[in-house]
């Protein structure tokens, strides 16, 4: 949830995420896993009534996704490496896959690699085994990503992605991660 739209106005800029005094409740504000919380009605936005509340509860993970795999420029059979199957990794999983690229998940929790195996139906794999590149090499083909989503917001992981992609692939993180990040 933003809460600055009335001072993205003023500021003149077209893309309201520029905006000097961006403020979104859960990042900068507290409030964001609350169980009620209060703000202004230009805020909302209201949930169709043929969506169910469930699936409405997706509906931020689907947009990052989307934002992260638009931003990406994901092809068709592009190799792409989603790290974080959380619920914003699998949905930015789900809408690569959708694109037709050729996803892999990466994920230190063995229950969330199983959650994608039992339901998915992509191949995942632990980033911390020994081997995971030579692994991540031969489902690619014998190469590494063209691209690498990063849904984890951790400084390790992200460090490390460049390590994870092809010759001029790209990276895109989505995970958030306040602090120095030194690419090795």
């Amino acid at each position: 949830m933003h809460s600055m739209w009335r001072v993205r106005s003023l500021s003149g800029k077209e893309n309201e995420l520029q905006c000097e005094r961006v403020s979104l409740y859960g990042v900068h504000q507290d409030g964001g896993f609350s169980e009620y919380l209060a703000v202004r009605e230009d805020n909302l936005v209201p949930l169709p009534d043929e969506v169910s509340d469930s699936a409405g509860a997706l509906v931020e993970c689907f947009a990052i996704g989307a934002h992260a795999v638009r931003r990406a420029e994901i092809k068709a059979e592009q190799n792409v490496l989603v790290i974080g199957a959380g619920p914003i990794g699998l949905a930015t999983a789900a809408i690569a896959r959708a694109k037709g690229a050729h996803v892999v998940v990466a994920d230190i929790d063995c229950q969330r690699r199983q959650h994608v195996v039992d339901h998915l139906a992509i191949n995942v794999f632990d980033p911390t085994q020994e081997g995971f590149i030579a692994a991540l090499s031969e489902v690619f083909g014998g190469e590494l990503a063209c691209v690498v989503l990063d849904a984890t917001g951790n400084k390790a992981s992200m460090s490390h992605d460049v390590n994870l992609i092809r010759h001029g692939g790209k990276i895109v993180f989505i995970g958030l991660y306040i602090g120095e990040l030194v690419i090795a």
